[in-house]
This record gives structure tokens, sequence and C-alpha cells, in this order.
């Protein structure tokens, strides 16, 4: 009797396992993109299945775009259905091979705009912390005028936070400003990747034939590929990219593409601090051999935290991992062979003023996985054709009002109501 009692109930167990185990499964985010062409002005679906509230949810929206040099470019997403709020986040735009580019976003009633010249490699960045109300935006755009000789512009819009809504929704947007192109789209949620897909727009990237240039100048810098000039890179050779707030950069060998995205920090031992955000490399999948090198700029010096107390940290099965790494005056690099997720930390140690692990504003951005020309960070400052663009304000609850950006007109802010 206590045999047979015993097997059942152990069966009985095991049912109820596997039928949690099931439940856990199907709860899983699931994130997908449709379709996978589409001609100029043809709607893009993101549907999410499983996002539970809290959660953080990163959305890169990529744009390769054709141009003609000396012509005017435009890249917007059009009625963008957002039918989740983002909090405690940042919207970020990025463009580059331009000399000068506007960012601006419309809904309802409320437009905001922002003006800049390009720095000296011809990139064009915009970003601001703050909430993103549920709703339908009427658009977010970038446009400008491209370098000479330039063919090919990266466009980026970026939208961070702490999802707020339903758990199964779809965010849709068309895009317009692009007859032949393409469209990446990343997702990351929780600090991993939920979605990478490439859109391909019309005819696609279509090959760039390089102007004449006389022999005694020197060809003028091109944004897609990451070289001087409009031609392929060869094999083996590297590439530089950055972040969209331009304090972490990734040097590869061999691969096309490669992006950094902020992303949640979960799990950070108790006796670390991390500096700024986490970044994830997307894709995923990517593995680097000869190794590639991930650097991180250091936050202004201050009287609690020596540069020699800092380090890079990687999440690896769920755990944060010191990884060895070299530190000068202004920033700490590391050698690693796969993609994952990486952040500047520093050991908490009594008396640590934990305010001053904040990285200080560095160099204009460039999207998120966009190499510069020539492989460096830019040096030129940005000059700020419209009236100077205010401090980040602190967000307000999403029950109060919304802080959109600076508008390119007067020093005032732009407070975007729910």
């Amino acid at each position: 009797m206590g045999c047979f009692f015993q097997h059942h109930l152990c069966r009985t167990m095991a049912l109820i396992l596997i039928w949690a185990g099931m439940i856990g499964a199907a709860s899983a985010v699931l994130i997908t993109a449709s379709p996978s062409h589409v001609l100029p002005g043809e709607p893009i679906t993101i549907t999410i299945d499983g996002l539970s509230n809290s959660s953080t949810f990163s959305l890169l929206i990529e744009a390769t775009l054709q141009v003609t040099p000396g012509q005017d470019y435009l890249f917007e997403t059009t009625n963008f259905v957002m039918p989740v709020s983002l909090s405690n986040g940042q919207i970020s735009a990025t463009t580059t091979g331009t000399k000068k580019a506007t960012y601006s976003a419309k809904k309802g009633t409320t437009e905001v705009s922002v003006t800049r010249a390009a720095d000296a490699d011809g990139v064009f960045s915009f970003s601001q912390a703050q909430s993103i109300p549920a709703g339908t935006y009427d658009f977010f755009r970038l446009q400008g005028t491209p370098l000479p000789a330039t063919g090919t512009v990266v466009s980026t819009i970026q939208i961070l936070g702490e999802k707020t809504g339903p758990d199964a929704s779809r965010i849709s947007f068309a895009v317009n400003g692009i007859d032949n192109g393409r469209i990446l789209a990343i997702v990351y949620v929780d600090g991993s990747q939920a979605l990478y897909q490439t859109v391909t727009v019309g005819n696609g990237i279509i090959p760039f034939t390089t102007p004449p240039v006389p022999p005694a100048t020197t060809s003028a810098p091109y944004s897609g590929g990451g070289t001087a000039t409009p031609t392929p890179s060869p094999a083996g050779s590297s590439k530089t990219f950055f972040s969209a707030d331009r304090n972490v950069s990734l040097t590869v060998t061999g691969a096309e593409y490669a992006g950094l995205v902020p992303v949640s920090a979960t799990g950070v031992p108790p006796t670390w601090i991390i500096v700024g955000n986490a970044y994830a490399i997307a894709p995923d999948s990517l593995s680097f051999s000869p190794a590639a090198t991930i650097a991180f700029s250091l936050p202004v010096p201050t009287n609690t935290i020596a540069p020699a107390q800092y380090f890079i940290g990687r999440y690896r099965n769920s755990e944060w991992v010191r990884v060895p790494g070299t530190v000068q005056s202004t920033e700490i690099a590391a050698a690693i062979d796969t993609a994952g997720t990486y952040a500047l930390m520093t050991y908490r140690t009594p008396g640590t003023d934990t305010s001053s692990a904040t990285p200080a504003p560095l160099q204009p951005a460039v999207s998120a996985g966009t190499p510069t020309t020539d492989g460096t960070p830019a040096s030129a400052p940005v000059t700020q054709e419209s009236s100077p663009e205010p401090a980040p304000t602190r967000k307000t609850p999403l029950g109060s009002v919304i802080l959109i950006g600076a508008l390119a007109i007067g020093a005032g802010i732009v407070l975007w109501k729910k």
C-alpha cells in the first residue's frame, strides 16, 4: 500500500512539474517583426507577447538609406502606435554622414525640434532622459544634409524604459523617406535579446559608386561602411563601433556590424557599483577571433574613486564576473571573444560616494553600432545652430507630465502631457 501511494504521489508530482514547466514556457516573452520586405510608406509591425510590467524594454530602429550627395535626406517613422508606456527611460536619435541634421517628434498638438551641426565625423546626436507615454505619435523624424560624396546615411531612433501596459500588444509604424534601404529592428527585454531582424525597403542597399576624386584630395568620410572611403572594407580589417551615448566602444575584426545597446543590469553583487548603463552587444550570436576590444570611458576623476578602482564586468550564466582589463587615464579596455552584456564597475567600499560613479558627458553620440569614419572617437564639439539645449530635466511621474526634449527655439523645454 505504501509503495502504491508513493508511486502515485511521485507520478502526480511529476505531472505538476511538467504542467508548471509548460506554463513557464508559454509565458516567455515572444517578439516578432513583420513583414521582412516593405515598400516606402508600408507599415512594419512588432508583435509582443508575454511582456510583463516593470520589464525593461529597449527598442532600436536603425535605418540605412541611400542618399544623393548634396541633396537633403529624410528618415521618419509615421503613425507610430505605442500601446505601452515606458517610464524611467530615455529616447535617443542619431544620424551619421551628415553636415547638419534636425531631430523632431510630434504627438497630437505638441511638436518638438532640435537642429545642430554635425561634428567633424559627420555625426548628429540627441539624447534625453524621459518617460514615454502610450499613444499614437504622428512621427519621429531625422532629416539633414549629407556630406559630399556620401551615398549612404545611417539614422537611428531608440527608446528605452520600464514597461507598463498590456502583456500582449503591437507596436506599428510606417517608414518614409527611404526609397531603397534597410531597417534593422533590435529589441532587448531585461538585458536579453528578444528581436534582431532586418527589413528590406524597396530594392535594398544599392552599391554606391564613388564620385571621381582628384588625386590631390582625400575622399570624404563614408557613413555606411566604417571606412574612410565608400569602398568595401578589406578582409581582416578592423572596425570600431560606439554606443549611442559614446561611453563604450567595440573594436572588431571581420564583423560587418556590432551594436552596443543600453540594457538593464540585474543581479549586481552588493559589493559592486555599476557606473552608468550596462551594454549588450548585438547580435548576441557574435563571436570574435581574433579577440575584440571593448573599452569604457572613465568618469571625470574624483577624490573618492581612482582610475585603478574601475573594472569591467560581464553578465554570464545569471551572474556578474570580472573581465581582466587595462586601465589608462581616460578609459579601461578588455579583450573579449563573444558577445554578451558588459558594464563599467567599481567596488563598494566604506565611505564610497555612489553618486560619483556616474559617467560624465562625453563626445557627441554615434548611432548604436555605427562606426566613425576613422575608427576613433570624435573630438570636435557639436555646434549648436539653434538655442542651447537645456540640461536634462528630472522625469516626473506618468500621472503628471512627460518630458519629451528641448525646443529648437527659446531656452525652455516642452512638457508632453499624457
